[in-house]
């Protein structure tokens, strides 16, 4: 084996040794693909509105969302938003968490979450990430906004 041999079979092993470690990484972090884990469960709830003068097309739908939080542990989001003339008008949130960790993480989300970033916007224009430090709330709440958008 000469020497060019020998230099390319050392990166080839070092690249499949950087990715076993990526992949053994992602495998035990705390960070779970929520687009993959989030099981939804769907809960739809549509009251119209009544109007006064003109037209004012509201409906109030809410979603609830499974998620996987570390140490096997099952949380679940629901979202609910009102939506007026295509618009969130309002939204609120409640969860359901698996242990005391979870609640912790999510009252830090509740309590950081700016509803001005969400309010008189398309759902499709909300874009969310890592409130309050909590990562895998935020993406479930995404998650379900997603989810209401299809609705």
């Amino acid at each position: 084996m000469n020497q060019q041999q020998k230099t390319l079979l050392s990166i080839v092993i070092l690249i499949v040794a950087i990715a076993g470690g990526v992949a053994y990484y992602n495998h035990e972090s705390n960070e779970i693909d929520i687009a993959n884990a989030a099981t939804p469960i769907s809960k739809i709830n549509t009251a119209p509105v009544a109007s006064s003068t003109k037209p004012n097309i509201s409906k109030n739908i809410s979603v609830s969302t499974t998620y996987n939080v570390p140490d096997h542990n099952v949380n679940i989001i629901t979202v609910n938003v009102t939506i007026k003339n295509g618009l969130i008008a309002d939204v609120t949130h409640t969860e359901r968490a698996s242990d005391p960790t979870s609640q912790m993480i999510y009252d830090n989300f509740s309590k950081n979450l700016n509803k001005s970033k969400i309010v008189g916007k398309k759902i499709s224009e909300v874009s969310l990430s890592k409130v309050g430090g909590a990562s895998l709330t935020t993406k479930a709440f995404m998650l379900s906004l997603n989810k209401l958008a299809q609705i």
